[in-house]
């Protein structure tokens, strides 16, 4: 029995979206009977559909979205200027201008809100901040 290819198929209209999935599957078998090695089926034969979002109508997709949190600088009498400014570039790949403002305003203000991010990314940022010997926290945003 000869086994036609699926892109042939697929152009035939002899292929169902669920003969696509399969074949597309990482440990599923191609149409000669080898495993997968991503061959069988190119990527032009492969549909994919977006599934509808699950948002409630009337609300913003924003609101479902996870909490923001802030990374805190916090001034400090023992670091130097320019060895903020240095830290904030290096951690934040921040340029020079953008890196010298947060830091004047850790000078002048107290603190500085540096960044707004996902709890996991917020905590990697004040960890980062404080290897290098700055007082950084994190709080929720509101």
């Amino acid at each position: 029995m000869r086994v036609e290819p699926l892109s042939s198929r697929l152009r035939s209209g002899q292929a169902s979206e669920s003969d696509v999935v399969r074949s597309a599957a990482p440990g599923s078998r191609s149409s000669a009977g080898a495993p997968w090695r991503g061959g069988g089926a190119s990527a032009a034969d492969v549909t994919t559909s977006r599934p509808d979002a699950d948002v409630a109508p009337g609300t913003d997709a924003a609101d479902t979205l996870e909490p923001g949190y802030l990374v805190i600088v916090w001034n400090d009498p023992v670091n130097l200027m320019n060895y903020v400014t240095h830290v904030f570039m290096k951690v934040f790949g921040w340029s020079r201008t953008k890196a010298e403002r947060h830091m004047l305003e850790v000078h002048e203000r107290g603190k500085s809100v540096v960044a707004r991010e996902s709890l996991e990314r917020a905590e990697f940022y004040v960890h980062q901040l404080q290897r290098y010997s700055l007082q950084a926290t994190m709080e929720r945003d509101q």
